[in-house]
C-alpha cells in the first residue's frame, strides 16, 4: 500500500492517477480518500491505493483456497501425518481444533498456519495428501 496527497478535486485526481498506473500494468484500487486536517489552502486529500497482487504471485494454498476448505477432510489422518513430519505441533492441532470448530473453519485454521511455514512444509503438507491413510491424492494439484 501507498499512500499520496492531492489537493482540489480528490476523487477525480486519484482516479486519474489509478486510471495511469492501470495503463503501465499495476492492478490497482484506491481504498481510501480523505481530507487531511490542517491549514493548507487548498485543502489537501490522502488517499491509500493497494496493489492487487495477481494470481499467479499468490501463495499456492490461497490461489485454491476455496476448493480446498471445500474438499480438505483433515480427520482422515491428516493432522498426524503432518505432526509426525514437523509440519505442525500438538500445540498447533490443538489450535487448529480449538472451539468445536466445524470442517471448514479448521481446514481454514490449516491453511492459515501452512501459508506462515517455509516451502519445505508445503512440499511435506503435498507428501501427507497423497498419503493413503489420508487418501487425498486429488487435492495436491490444488496446492501447486
Amino acid at each position: 500500500m501507498f499512500k499520496f496527497w492531492v489537493e482540489n478535486d480528490k476523487n477525480a485526481t486519484v482516479t486519474k492517477l489509478v486510471d495511469a498506473l492501470r495503463k503501465l500494468g499495476l492492478n490497482l484500487t484506491a481504498s481510501k480518500i480523505e481530507e487531511m486536517q490542517g491549514t493548507d489552502n487548498p485543502p489537501r486529500h490522502q488517499a491509500e491505493v493497494q496493489h492487487k497482487i495477481p494470481s499467479q504471485e499468490m501463495h499456492p494454498l490461497e490461489r485454491n483456497r476455496v476448493a480446498l476448505v471445500k474438499n480438505m477432510i483433515i480427520n482422515t489422518g491428516l493432522l498426524n501425518c503432518l505432526r509426525q513430519d514437523d509440519v505442525i505441533t500438538e500445540q498447533d492441532e490443538a489450535q487448529i481444533k480449538a472451539g468445536g470448530a466445524n470442517e471448514f473453519t479448521q481446514n481454514e485454521r490449516l491453511l492459515d498456519l501452512l501459508k506462515k511455514r517455509p516451502p519445505d512444509d508445503l512440499k511435506k503438507f503435498r507428501k501427507a495428501l497423497g498419503k493413503e491413510e489420508t487418501n487425498q491424492e486429488h487435492l495436491i494439484k490444488l496446492t501447486k
